[in-house]
């Protein structure tokens, strides 16, 4: 199989981190914010595709309307609860997409659903922010008296803006000239107009700024749980709780990867990390991610070990939701491949399935990523769907296809280490971008397949792996010491 040049590779991070620590990125600040936080996350998806995400622009009018009614209306909903959110002494920030559905548990927030379930405090609120790639925010929520839409945080950026003076824009313009030129570097190509994006990324969230001033002079929570601190929107939100006094806890919502930007400072001295919108305390999924935090600098008695409160909770409300669907479908072969697919590395997947009509004994089931809108057609127009390759069927998690599943395969996914958990062989597609996973590899957890055949000669052999979770048996009491 020929490797796919898709993607970013750890090669390019590890360049980059280079890069911002030359160019002393964090010391252009404008109200106190290093402002270069707002965009720096943003830069290897801007390698990959060569723009940033911005989902408006790819749906019709008539999507456009429903989704405008839809944010108008949870915004209005979300100010009319204001009252609660001052009255609780902790939130929980996610998103809309953080939710699955159960039958006969509806919509569920599965970090924190059920965490809050076991929470000694009565007032505890899911502050939960519209998800723009999708419909904002599901409907038939387990517990919705809990949630506080946060869609206003959006809507009053309209009316209640920061204005910057000139010589904060030549800051921010001056930050969006070094992030062009980085890219133009990273990328090996000069693009046009990369830097005017930049700027105006910049410039959008600092006007962002009075927002969350208004918010925390009005509402004082003792600690905040949020999940994925290194965006725009947390950013904003950890530097004004912070000078409010509030506690800043980020949840892992996904695996983490040496390289991963989120958690890599390596240009600031480990005693002036507090200086930065980081959070407090970080609650992990297992002692390999507080060991990794620690080589980071991170420090240790400020990480807990909790477990994986995601993967838990589908254990535990999955036996009442799969019913045995795929029973028929999978009965006549001996193998059930998992393919935990990518929207950024389609190419490497059809690649590998393209030698599926020699392997009748597989059946190979895809999953799609839920942020790949084209995904499933790529799939459709290169391969033969429907003999013994199948996606995925409606309303099913990635944790039902793993109780039929002999192995489960992908390239650098948290999916894949999902699988781990569940006690199935895990391997990984040979890439550059296999690379995030190169440590894990080393110590035996998953392995490198190049074919079909190849796997399933592994398959066999799986006894001698490791299938063993990186992930803490969970406790939902741990709610009460976070």
């Amino acid at each position: 199989m020929t490797e796919q040049k898709t993607g970013v590779g750890p090669e390019i991070i590890t360049k980059l981190l280079e890069l911002e620590k030359e160019n002393s990125l964090f010391d252009y600040t404008v109200k106190g914010i290093p402002v270069w936080l707002f965009i720096r996350s943003l830069l290897p998806e801007y390698i990959n595709s060569g723009s940033f995400c911005v989902p408006h622009r790819m749906m019709s009018f008539k999507k456009k309307l429903g989704i405008l009614f839809v944010f108008l209306r949870a915004s209005i909903a979300g100010l009319m609860k204001i009252r609660k959110l001052r009255k609780a002494r902790r939130w929980f920030i996610a998103g809309g997409a953080d939710r699955s559905y159960f039958p006969g548990y509806g919509n569920v927030n599965v970090f924190f659903d059920l965490l809050l379930d076991h929470s000694a405090q009565e007032n505890d609120v899911i502050l939960e922010l519209p998800t723009f790639t999708s419909s904002l925010h599901k409907e038939n929520n387990y517990k919705p008296e809990r949630i506080v839409c946060g869609d206003f945080l959006y809507f009053l950026e309209f009316f209640v803006r920061y204005h910057p003076s000139a010589e904060e824009r030549n800051t921010l313009k001056r930050v969006a000239e070094i992030a062009g030129k980085m890219i133009e570097e990273l990328n090996g190509n000069p693009i046009e107009g990369v830097a005017g994006l930049f700027y105006d990324h910049l410039l959008r969230n600092i006007k962002r700024y009075n927002v969350f001033r208004l918010l925390f002079s009005i509402c004082r929570p003792k600690k905040i749980v949020m999940l994925a601190c290194y965006t725009s929107t947390p950013i904003l939100l950890i530097h004004h709780a912070k000078q409010k006094g509030t506690q800043i806890v980020e949840f892992q919502h996904a695996h983490i990867y040496p390289q991963h930007i989120g958690y890599r400072y390596d240009a600031i001295k480990p005693g002036d990390l507090a200086s930065i919108p980081l959070p407090d305390k970080i609650v992990t999924f297992g002692q390999y991610y507080k060991d990794l935090l620690i080589r980071q600098s991170w420090r240790g008695d400020n990480i807990m070990i909790v477990g994986n409160p995601n993967t838990t909770t589908c254990r535990i409300l999955d036996k009442y939701h799969n019913n045995g669907v795929l029973n028929d479908v999978t009965k006549p072969f001996k193998y059930v491949i998992v393919i935990v697919s990518q929207y950024t590395i389609i190419e490497t997947f059809i690649e590998f399935l393209r030698d599926t009509g020699n392997h009748d004994d597989c059946l190979f089931i895809i999953k799609t990523h839920p942020k790949g809108s084209g995904e499933r057609m790529a799939y459709e127009r290169s391969l033969n769907i429907g003999r013994n390759i199948i996606f995925c069927p409606s309303g099913l998690h990635l944790w039902d296809l793993f109780q039929y599943a002999s192995a489960a395969i992908g390239v650098y996914s948290t999916g894949i280490l999902d699988a781990l958990s569940f006690g199935i062989p895990a391997f990984c597609l040979r890439s550059s971008l296999t690379l995030y996973f190169a440590d894990l590899i080393e110590n035996g957890y998953m392995e490198y397949v190049q074919s079909i055949g190849e796997m399933k000669s592994k398959i066999v052999q799986s006894q001698k792996m490791k299938t063993v979770s990186l992930y803490k048996d969970m406790s939902f009491d741990v709610i009460n010491f976070i």
